[in-house]
């Protein structure tokens, strides 16, 4: 998918999700949505990992608690997520595709090409 497609395909959803964090913590270490796999670690010397429901957590404390850093909506499967030079990447799979995405501080994201 290219990066117009893509905005084509976020602007029928809501672009809010990009750039506006939900604090939703977890009691429990990290829900059952969560994709197998290591945690990442990322931007502001957090954990992260991503979920089959289209959610990027974070955790601050060692993974104790997780709050949601971004929430791509649950048509969306955060399939692949690494650390990369103090950002993030990650591969977003949807029912028409998949896309990579990049961030600098786990918030804002952006297509990758």
């Amino acid at each position: 998918m290219n990066r117009l497609n893509f905005l084509k395909l976020a602007a029928v959803g809501s672009l809010t999700v990009f750039t506006a964090p939900l604090f939703r913590k977890f009691s429990f270490p990290i829900p059952g949505a969560a994709l197998p796999g290591d945690f990442v670690s990322g931007p502001g010397g957090k954990l992260y990992q991503g979920t089959s429901d289209g959610r990027i957590l974070a955790s601050a404390d060692g993974g104790l608690a997780w709050q949601c850093s971004v929430n791509f909506g649950e048509n969306f499967q955060v399939r692949n997520l690494s650390g990369t030079g103090g950002g993030l990447f990650a591969e977003i799979g949807f029912p028409g595709g998949i896309f990579a995405l990049t961030s600098a501080n786990g918030i804002a994201w952006q297509t990758v090409g």
